[in-house]
């Protein structure tokens, strides 16, 4: 796969934009508005702050794209968005938060809305712990799998209208919202509780502390903290990038 280190977008035409793997600092996408420490194409020019989601960068507009959880619906990409009016805000169904820039829209059936990076999230996930495989599936509905909610909020929904996608183990015991993962990290980041080691920011690795109590004991009784661990690095490198997903030590 050829890797795309520099190019031009129609959304900063004056500045070239160029790949960086950012992981010290969260930043706000200037296509999608939505935070990330997904590595993103920069501008380096002299007082420009300007970034965008390698999967805000590279979105096509030119034909519709499908998804898996959509039978017989095709999406559009779309970049001149408009500011909405309260009553028309309209929210993601992956992860429930308002769409507030770039966006795929669907345009047959039901109208869905989806950020960029939310559509492009991994169906699977696997890594080896010990002589077991670590597995995960993304799902449109917890309620697709009974036993599950999110280890995070304790919902199967993630408000009242907005079911949220979720990754959940083979046995149902581990399931996040894409957008509790979201919100651990951003959150942690913002309380100072996700911080580089012994004060040390030229260290390259962050340190996420998750306290026992933050999850129900009855499931973690079921779930060995290891699994749970590997589960989470996977959900945060697919989410927020492979960058920063190897360099965050889980602290239990």
């Amino acid at each position: 796969m050829v890797i795309i280190t520099e190019l031009t977008h129609s959304s900063h035409p004056d500045h070239v934009l160029k790949l960086t793997n950012r992981i010290e600092t969260p930043y706000k996408c200037d296509g999608c508005k939505e935070q990330g420490f997904h590595p993103c194409y920069q501008c380096h020019e002299n007082g420009c702050d300007f970034h965008l989601h390698e999967h805000c960068a590279k979105a096509d507009h030119s034909a519709p794209i499908t998804h898996a959880f959509f039978d017989n619906i095709r999406f559009i990409f779309h970049n001149n968005f408009r500011p909405q009016s309260r009553i028309s805000l309209s929210f993601c169904v992956a992860c429930g938060k308002s769409v507030q820039g770039f966006k795929y829209q669907s345009f047959c059936g039901k109208a869905h809305v989806i950020h960029p990076c939310c559509l492009n999230l991994p169906l699977a996930l696997s890594a080896p712990q010990g002589d077991q495989e670590v597995k995960l599936r993304l799902l449109k509905k917890s309620k697709y799998w009974p036993t599950s909610k999110c280890l995070r909020c304790q919902n199967r929904k993630i408000s009242k209208d907005i079911h949220g996608w979720v990754y959940v183990s083979t046995s149902g015991d581990f399931c996040y919202h894409v957008a509790c993962v979201q919100d651990l990290i951003l959150d942690r980041w913002k309380t100072d509780q996700l911080q580089y080691p012994n004060g040390d920011p030229g260290r390259q690795t962050l340190q996420l502390a998750i306290e026992h109590n933050n999850l129900p004991q009855r499931k973690v009784r079921k779930i060995q903290w290891v699994v749970i661990k590997v589960a989470l690095h996977l959900l945060i490198g697919a989410i927020f990038g492979e960058a920063i997903g190897g360099i965050i030590d889980l602290i239990f």
